[in-house]
C-alpha cells in the first residue's frame, strides 16, 4: 500500500518506509504509530538497499497476517523483490503488478480475490484491447505471487480456461499479407525517407529478420569473399540464427556509397566504430515510417510490417 511520500523515503510499502538517520550508514525503517500519531523507526540491520526492501516487505507482509489480509502490493512486492529481481522477465513482471494495481487499487488485500474480482480484471483488460494471451500473462504473475507467498487462492489464467470460464472471445488473428511485386513496386517507386530507403534495400538484399538490417555495421562485411556476417561481433547466437550470407553487386555497391559518404572523403579510421548504415534505433522506428508511407495515396497497401 503506497501512502502519500514521505520526505526523503527511499522506498515506501504497506504505510512503512524506509530512510537513514544523521550519523549512520545503516538504513531504517519508519512508521506512524496510531495511538500517538508519532512517526518511529528501527534499525534494519543493513545498508544495501535491495536487502532493506526485502526485509521491509517481510515484515509488511507479517504485519498484515501472512497471507489473506495482506495488501495486494505488498505480496506483489515480496515476490518481485525475492523471486523476479534477477530474471530477465523481472521488467516485464513488474509491468504486470502495475497494471494489476491500476485495476484493483494498491489497497485492495488478498482476501478480496473471489472469481468475481479476477473477472473485473478481466472485463477492465479487454475494455482497453488487451489480448487473451496478454491478460492471462499478467494474472499468471499475480498467481506467482499467491503461491510465493503461501496464500491458498485459484487464479484463472491460462487462455483457454478463460474462454471457457467467462465465454470469451480470442482477439481475431489479423489477416496475413504479403504484397505483390506490382504492390511492392509501389511501394519501393515512392520517395522513401533516406533511412527507410536504406532499411529496405539492406532487407531485400539480404533477407535477414528486420533488426539486422539496422544492426548492419562496415565490420560485418567480409570483403574478401564478398559476404556478410549479420550476426554482429559479440552477439551471442540464438535460436532464431543469424547467418552469413552473399552480398549482392547491387547492395555493395549502396553499402559502399554511404560509407564514403559518412566519411565525407576521410579514410577508415574516420568512421565512427559506432556508426551504422541505417540510422534507426529500433524496429518500432522503422514500422511507424513503413505506416506513414503505405497509407499515401500512391502507395495505398492496406498493410505492412518490417517482417
Amino acid at each position: 500500500q503506497m501512502t502519500r511520500p514521505r520526505k526523503n523515503a527511499l522506498f515506501e510499502l504497506g504505510g512503512q518506509w524506509i530512510g537513514t538517520i544523521s550519523g549512520s550508514a545503516a538504513l531504517y525503517r519508519f512508521w506512524v504509530d496510531p495511538r500517538n500519531g508519532r512517526t518511529s523507526r528501527a534499525s534494519l540491520g543493513t545498508e544495501d538497499i535491495e536487502e532493506a526492501k526485502l526485509k521491509l516487505a517481510t515484515l509488511v507482509l507479517k504485519g498484515g497476517k501472512q497471507s489473506a489480509n495482506a495488501m495486494l502490493a505488498t505480496v506483489l512486492e515480496k515476490y518481485f523483490i525475492e523471486r523476479t529481481a534477477k530474471l530477465p522477465s523481472k521488467q516485464a513482471a513488474r509491468a504486470a503488478g502495475r497494471l494489476l494495481l491500476s485495476c484493483w487499487g494498491a489497497t485492495c488485500r488478498a482476501n478480496e480475490f473471489t472469481e468475481g474480482k479476477q473477472k473485473e480484471f478481466v472485463d477492465w483488460s479487454i475494455a482497453k484491447k488487451h489480448s487473451l494471451s496478454y491478460i492471462s500473462r499478467n494474472l499468471s504473475v499475480l498467481a506467482a505471487a499467491f503461491s510465493h507467498s503461501k496464500i491458498p487462492h485459484e487464479i484463472v489464467y491460462e487462455p483457454r480456461a478463460l474462454r471457457e470460464k467467462w465465454v470469451l472471445s480470442p482477439k481475431p488473428t489479423r489477416q496475413r499479407f504479403i504484397p505483390s511485386d506490382e504492390e511492392l513496386a509501389r511501394f519501393l517507386a515512392y520517395d522513401l525517407p533516406e533511412h527507410l530507403w536504406r532499411w529496405t534495400l539492406i532487407q531485400l538484399s539480404t533477407g535477414g529478420r528486420p533488426q539486422t538490417a539496422i544492426d548492419l555495421a562496415p565490420n560485418m562485411r567480409m570483403r574478401e569473399n564478398g559476404t556478410v556476417d549479420l550476426n554482429t561481433p559479440g552477439r551471442a547466437q540464438n535460436k532464431k540464427f543469424r547467418a552469413k550470407v552473399r552480398e549482392p553487386e547491387i547492395l555493395t555497391s549502396w553499402l559502399d556509397r554511404w560509407e564514403k559518404e559518412a566519411r565525407k572523403g576521410g579514410n577508415d579510421s574516420s568512421l565512427d566504430p559506432s556508426w551504422r548504415y541505417c540510422g534507426y534505433a529500433s524496429l518500432e522506428s522503422v514500422q511507424t515510417a513503413i505506416e506513414r508511407v503505405r497509407a499515401e495515396p500512391e502507395v495505398n497497401l492496406p498493410r505492412l510490417s518490417t517482417y
